[in-house]
């Protein structure tokens, strides 16, 4: 994982920390800076920059590489944050603890870090690294970089020093934390959560929300649940492996002259487009195309509450292989998890079912 600057841009780097634009206001940032992730607060993805061109873009040359890949527990080759430009520094998440990192544009030297303490929540989570980058703001006329940790804290930290603001957030009881200049936001997300309400849990600001694999069942204990939607896919199940056990159970009603059952939206997302050439290329969307699903597009759907899949009404029920399912994240109906072959043939059957092979021909 790297980011990598090339030689015509220090230039232009230099031109913007030496220049005399001022603050400015946030939704139009200083030409040259790029103080959101979209670019400005619209979005548009679009800087009035011309030095890069199409007669000198094949004579760049790497100025120097700034390597994150050592923030963390594990080598983490994968990068997708977009950094942020103000006032002449970059700003950017790296590693499985989405570690904060102020760079100089011109050497690339890191400028200050911030690596937040660890906690069990952190260790368990489900989209630790993933961090698209940070957020600045100006608050009363300091410039702040605000970023959400994987394990749901906030922070406040000031753009040139790297130190949280002080009188800003709540007192975080855990070993390592500053004073101040951090948020815990798991509880203002508990207060009026039934499951929360009900469960008889002391908030630990360590632990976090406590998972609870005793709340589950085998599919004979549940009885009979018709569903309207199944969902399979998206970047918790949708890698290769798990296309395959989509494909495999599609292909076995395909045999026996079967496919989604009618008044049941089955929808397959894949989880990179790494896994939807792979499928292309051993014939499974066509399968899928054959047999009733709808394939989408890889990136962030009804995991996150959008996009196709997504219950619209409370009567609904969903079986789907995402990775929660708190009440509303996915819609107003009742949804249940499930393993890609349960989703699948529960499709095909329209009611949730565990999958055996053959299980759709005729019975002699």
């Amino acid at each position: 994982m790297a980011i990598k600057w090339t030689r015509p841009l220090l230039a232009l780097a230099t031109a913007v920390a030496a220049g005399s634009w001022g603050a400015g206001a946030q939704s139009a940032p200083p030409v040259g800076e790029w103080r959101y992730i979209g670019g400005d607060a619209q979005h548009t993805r679009f800087s009035p920059l011309d030095q890069i061109t199409a007669d000198n873009v094949a004579t760049l040359e790497v100025a120097w590489t700034w390597r994150g890949d050592n923030f963390g527990p594990t080598a983490d080759p994968i990068l997708r944050s977009t950094p942020l430009y103000v006032d002449g520094l970059l700003y950017t998440v790296a590693g499985e603890r989405r570690s904060v990192a102020a760079i100089d544009p011109e050497t690339g030297e890191t400028i200050w870090t911030y690596r937040e303490p660890h906690t069990t929540r952190w260790l368990r989570g489900m989209r630790n690294n993933y961090g698209k980058g940070v957020a600045f703001a100006e608050v009363a006329g300091r410039a702040v970089i605000f970023y959400t940790s994987p394990a749901f804290f906030l922070h406040a930290i000031d753009a040139k020093s790297g130190e949280h603001l002080e009188n800003w957030g709540t007192r975080v009881p855990l070993p390592g934390f500053p004073r101040s200049g951090v948020i815990d936001m798991l509880p203002d997300l508990v207060k009026d959560w039934e499951p929360w309400l009900t469960s008889g849990y002391k908030y630990d600001p360590d632990h976090g929300i406590p998972s609870d694999p005793k709340n589950g069942a085998r599919i004979p204990e549940i009885g009979r649940v018709k569903i309207d939607i199944a969902y399979g896919g998206s970047c918790t199940a949708g890698k290769r492996d798990d296309i395959d056990m989509y494909a495999r159970v599609m292909a076995d009603a395909e045999r026996a002259g079967k496919r989604v059952a009618d008044g049941v939206k089955f929808y397959l997302q894949f989880g990179s487009q790494d896994v939807e050439a792979y499928a292309k290329a051993r014939g499974y969307t066509e399968l899928f195309a054959r047999t009733g699903v709808q394939v989408i597009k890889p990136g962030c759907g009804a995991c996150i509450g959008c996009g196709p899949g997504v219950s619209d009404r409370g009567d609904q029920v969903t079986v789907s292989a995402i990775n929660r399912n708190y009440k509303g994240r996915s819609g107003p109906g009742r949804l249940y998890l499930a393993s890609p072959l349960t989703v699948a043939a529960s499709a095909v059957s329209g009611e949730i079912v565990e999958y055996e092979d053959g299980m759709f021909a005729p019975r002699k």
